[in-house]
């Protein structure tokens, strides 16, 4: 290896590891938005029969990155309202729909505004439903945000119940069981929503997918109150590996059978999904230091904006690959608009999302550090089932997410 190379190496090295973030759980972003922007992009055709594999598997296995985001935001935002409760014993939901809007809206009104300049699509296929987060109810030609809408939606609905729980003193077992027995009914109206031959409602309506982020609160939930339950999942390697490949072959095969996909196959899924994210979560060991897994968090970081953003650049990036030698038109496609998907969802961070996050820090200062799951508080457990009990515990570290 050259010296250039290595200092090369070197530098990189150093810019991926100055981060206080969680690499795990940054990298479960990096998975999920690299199957998605694999998934939508635009690949000419290929003699190569083992480039036509990849694509044809990339294709197959892509379009669930949707559901890893979902288990990992129902994780990661059910931590931020159960961290205050357990904190405080109450929940400003107020507060946390501000903060949680101030997060998302900046950087996604931002990319509506540039599509209605643009007028790359007529503004009454997606300005309306856009604006007011319907999509995933009325359609739009930005297809891809009708994920962003039952995000939405599931932060909305989620801080709302929890509030009106926590108001009625439930206990964190009570809630757990009432998200268990909706994950129940979310899987019934799916099934008889699709039935029904409601097949666009089926895969992206709010009421017959917000399952996958229940799950993830259910994930959370026990992490932070039930610490021994949790130990006891997260230490069977064995068994997560074995339910995250179940779910990776359903997935390979799943678009064959689209009633048991629109069915229990959701559910498998986000499951699967669920084991992936504890397995690394727990168990990356030495792979969290390797240059390709910190490269992969790296890109998570940005994740939101490459997701807002990647369908803006594809038909440009395969247009260029069209005039090179047929030969290196496929590696071409896929790596421009892989490149060119992540740079301007990284600069697009930097420009917008992260100095609105600044603004709504000073404005909205979070109460709660970070999420327990990375700087545990102090807890009491109780002797009789394990169970922690909310209560008011010293904060040290101030909150950066």
């Amino acid at each position: 290896m050259t010296s250039a190379t290595s200092n090369c190496l070197s530098a990189i090295q150093r810019y991926l590891s100055c981060s206080d973030r969680s690499v795990e759980l940054d990298f479960v972003r990096g998975v999920a938005i690299l199957l998605v922007v694999g998934f939508h992009a635009l690949a000419p055709e290929t003699p190569f029969a083992f480039v036509a594999g990849t694509e044809s598997m990339l294709k197959a296995v892509g379009w669930s990155g949707v559901d890893l985001f979902f288990v990992l935001s129902g994780f990661l935002v059910g931590g931020v309202l159960l961290s205050e409760y357990k904190k405080s014993g109450a929940l400003d939901v107020k507060r946390f729909i501000i903060r949680r809007g101030l997060k998302i809206w900046p950087a996604y009104y931002f990319y509506i505004v540039f599509q209605a300049i643009a007028r790359k699509h007529p503004l009454q296929s997606f300005l309306f439903a856009n604006m007011l987060h319907i999509q995933n109810y009325i359609g739009s030609s930005l297809e891809h945000t009708w994920t962003l809408s039952v995000e939405e939606h599931f932060y909305l609905l989620l801080s709302i119940s929890m509030g009106w729980m926590v108001l009625r003193k439930w206990p964190v077992r009570k809630m757990i069981v009432a998200f268990a027995v909706l994950l129940g009914l979310v899987l019934a109206v799916r099934c008889v929503t699709w039935f029904l031959g409601l097949h666009d409602l089926a895969q992206h309506a709010t009421h017959t997918r917000i399952d996958s982020l229940l799950f993830g609160v259910i994930l959370t939930a026990l992490m932070q109150f039930y610490p021994r339950n949790f130990e006891w999942i997260v230490s069977r390697k064995g068994l997560l590996v074995s339910v995250w490949m179940s779910a990776m072959v359903f997935i390979g095969f799943a678009v064959r059978q689209l009633p048991i996909l629109y069915s229990i196959g959701y559910t498998w899924i986000y499951i699967g999904y669920g084991a992936f994210m504890l397995l690394l979560y727990r168990h990356s060991g030495a792979i969290r230091h390797f240059l390709a897994y910190r490269l992969v968090a790296k890109i998570g970081v940005y994740s939101y904006g490459i997701y807002l953003w990647h369908l803006a650049v594809r038909e440009s990036c395969f247009r260029i690959a069209g005039h090179l030698n047929p030969a290196m038109r496929w590696p071409a496609a896929m790596a421009l608009q892989y490149l060119t998907a992540i740079v301007l969802g990284a600069i697009l961070t930097h420009l917008v999302e992260w100095p609105a996050l600044r603004i709504r820090d000073r404005l909205f200062p979070a109460k709660d550090p970070l999420h327990s799951f990375i700087v545990p508080p102090a807890v009491s457990t109780t002797a009789e089932s394990g169970a922690i009990v909310a209560q008011p515990v010293p904060l040290a570290v101030e909150p950066t997410a």
